[in-house]
């Protein structure tokens, strides 16, 4: 089984942001995992069938610059990889990673991942944008690493089936969705997670090691999606994730 945990941002200035969790918190949640004796998964050496692999996928997304300076930081602390995910158009912008961070964190045994080009919201876009959005994010990384990207995950889990398509045919193998729950038998289109918001990060951090309460998070994500689509979508709401 495995448990792909999904972080933002790691910085002692969360200011009421929910996603964000303190670096003390963070460090708290590696020492709770390295005490439970369940493996950390390299995701460089997933592969599939991956029915077989039981473990905890460490995932951080949008590429904030945090990442390189905090989440590193104590990630090499435990010896632990992490799976990160950029929107690559805001690469070298202020509060974002920059390609030689990006270059740093692959050599140091870290995966890159999509998170699409401009972050943009995949289930409002025409089908060419949303093409161009993947196309243009896998070309950008392998530009920059020298190596395609195999991960992908739509910011905020919003996609439609298209996506889910043009992924695989542009080459991505993985498709890490915001579903919750837990990867019983991995479905590599289908990738569930365990979201790490300040409220509730301890709590869903015992779940997932666990493996107990997966119900509890599909109702909850079920309750949190319905309030969700109440809402009227815009291509250009900021997305979270």
């Amino acid at each position: 089984m495995l448990r792909f945990l999904v972080y933002h941002r790691i910085t002692d200035n969360q200011r009421g942001d929910f996603r964000a969790i303190h670096p003390d918190r963070f460090r708290r949640h590696l020492e709770v995992i390295d005490a439970a004796g369940i493996p950390v998964i390299d995701p460089r050496g997933l592969t599939l069938p991956a029915d077989l692999v039981s473990g905890i996928v460490l995932t951080f997304d949008d590429g904030t610059v945090d990442h390189f300076f905090t989440a590193q930081s104590i990630l090499s602390d435990f010896g632990f990889p992490g799976l990160f995910y950029v929107p690559t158009a805001r690469l070298d912008s202020e509060g974002y990673l920059s390609t030689e961070q990006l270059v740093r964190l692959h050599a140091e045994g870290h995966t890159i991942g999509s998170h699409s080009h401009t972050h943009a919201r995949l289930d409002v876009l025409p089908e060419p944008s949303v093409q161009h959005e993947l196309e243009t994010s896998r070309w950008r990384i392998q530009e920059i690493l020298g190596v395609p990207p195999l991960h992908f995950a739509p910011p905020g889990g919003l996609y439609r089936a298209q996506a889910l398509t043009i992924s695989q045919e542009v080459g991505f193998r993985f498709f890490r969705t915001m579903k919750w729950g837990f990867n019983r038998r991995l479905n590599p289109q289908e990738i569930h997670v365990v979201p790490m918001v300040t409220p509730s990060s301890m709590l869903f951090l015992d779940w997932a090691l666990s493996g107990r309460n997966e119900l509890t998070l599909k109702v909850m994500y079920g309750l949190k999606r319905a309030l969700r689509d109440t809402r009227p979508a815009k291509a250009n709401r900021r997305t979270s994730g």
